[in-house]
């Protein structure tokens, strides 16, 4: 996203004047803006507003206030930190750290643009940031000092991000919640994006920390492997997918992927949640081990970010530089800015709160599913009795067989976040191919390397 003066620059919310507006979602808006008055003025941060036709829908300003209270306390360098929370007449403001750099997705797509695979180095090094900070939200305590694990519930390219210092960071817990908490998501519905759901999210949102460790392992094999794992298009094959589809061994189906880490990515993508990693900690060590000088340093990681981002890094200073002027802004606005006009649907990530499929043994799936990962294993102690019913059928019967979209009637609500994103397939035949290549991919099947770059993704040593 570039950092350019907008329509909405010089706007001011309470104590908060605006530098520019940078994204818009279903139900909110974010801006970059900086503080105006008080001991911490001048500095930058970012403001989460509700849109204005969410305004008096009390579920979208409960969702700001959850996440307000749930992670004001996270404090912790590979997390974003909650500041504030702004009320400034009818409107409430989340207020957030600033964080200069760009999120994994954009990495992949700039990547992908410059014909330039992400190094495995920068890939290991950012997941194991990832894992630090889901580690603290995990160990999380409260006031008194009790243990109240905090669940992202949407672990995304997206909202991963690394900071011109080579550090990286996790954004955006507004779907998170505490382990124990009382349930706000309606009745039969599940919250998340459904290409990263873990299977236990897709089946019932019944979910654990470990839930995001099966997401975080998503995106590891993703950038390992060079395709999209259980992207389809839509969010009941999606669903399916995470559920049943198979996972390739990454050092076969990219095999500049060293093989050591095949086990560690493998067991992340356990599909009993017996058999996971249990802490992000324990995955950490394990990736930090099968990567051994692979891994690169955060100065390594700051070089390749404020490389490929020299122009947002350039003009990102040119907008701070207005910041506490005494003439104002000054700076030349534009009535409308390429990425906020029109609408497109995400090719990576599709935010829903869909019916989930009847819950059901996830055990028997994870044998048959994971190629490469060695015979069939018997069923942990706590898989049920007989055969589970086959979760395309149940999918499709809930949600019919096409792409699922928001029911007017009773039927099971699924939102579709239509944000625009870059095309990446544009590189070669100008189009974006409504069915990726990942769903297509089988060890005997390996991606080439032009397949790889024309998905954006992929990692080199």
């Amino acid at each position: 996203m570039p950092y350019v003066a907008d329509e909405f620059t010089g706007r001011t919310f309470g104590r908060y004047e605006v530098l520019c507006r940078l994204a818009v979602g279903g139900m909110a808006e974010i801006f970059l803006a900086f503080t105006t008055r008080g001991p911490f003025a001048h500095r930058p941060v970012v403001l989460k507003r509700i849109l204005t036709e969410h305004r008096d829908d009390p579920k979208a300003l409960q969702m700001l206030i959850d996440e307000a209270k749930l992670t004001a306390t996270l404090s912790h360098p590979h997390i974003a930190q909650v500041l504030d929370l702004e009320v400034d007449g009818d409107e409430v403001l989340l207020v957030i750290e600033f964080i200069r750099g760009a999120n994994l997705e954009e990495l992949v797509d700039q990547g992908a643009q410059r014909r330039q695979l992400l190094p495995l180095g920068f890939v290991l090094a950012a997941i194991c940031d990832a894992a630090q900070g889901l580690q603290h939200a995990h160990a999380h305590q409260d006031g008194r000092g009790q243990t109240q694990p905090i669940m992202h519930r949407d672990v995304t390219p997206r909202n991963l991000m690394v900071d011109f210092d080579g550090v990286g960071k996790v954004l955006d817990f507004g779907i998170a919640r505490a382990a124990g908490a009382s349930r706000r998501t309606m009745a039969g519905m599940v919250r998340g994006t459904s290409a990263y759901m873990s299977p236990e999210q897709a089946v019932d949102g019944r979910i654990d920390t470990r839930s995001d460790l099966f997401s975080l392992g998503i995106i590891c094999h993703e950038l390992l492997v060079g395709q999209r794992l259980f992207y389809r298009g839509n969010p009941a094959k999606e669903m399916a997918a995470v559920y049943e589809a198979e996972i390739p061994t990454p050092s076969v189906a990219n095999r500049r992927v060293p093989r050591a880490l095949d086990a560690v990515v493998l067991r992340a993508l356990e599909r009993s949640v017996a058999r996971r990693y249990q802490t992000a900690l324990e995955l950490m060590r394990d990736l930090a081990t099968a990567a051994g000088a692979s891994l690169w340093s955060s100065q390594q990681c700051a070089e390749l970010v404020s490389e490929r981002f020299a122009q947002r890094h350039q003009h990102l200073n040119e907008l701070l530089k207005r910041v506490g002027s005494e003439s104002g802004h000054g700076l030349t606005t534009v009535a409308a800015r390429p990425e906020f006009s029109g609408t497109r649907e995400f090719e990576v990530s599709t935010l829903v709160e869909a019916s989930p499929a009847p819950r059901a043994s996830l055990e028997p799936v994870t044998d048959r599913a994971v190629a490469g990962a060695g015979p069939r294993r018997a069923a942990d102690e706590s898989s049920t009795g007989g055969d589970p019913p086959t979760p395309t059928r149940l999918l499709t019967q809930t949600f019919g067989a096409g792409v699922a979209e928001p029911a007017a009637t009773t039927g099971p609500e699924v939102f579709t976040d239509t944000r625009p994103v870059p095309s990446v397939a544009s590189l070669h035949d100008g189009a974006r191919p409504t069915q990726p290549e990942v769903a297509r991919v089988t060890p005997s099947a390996a991606p080439t390397a032009r397949s790889r770059l024309s998905l954006g993704f992929g990692a080199v040593a």
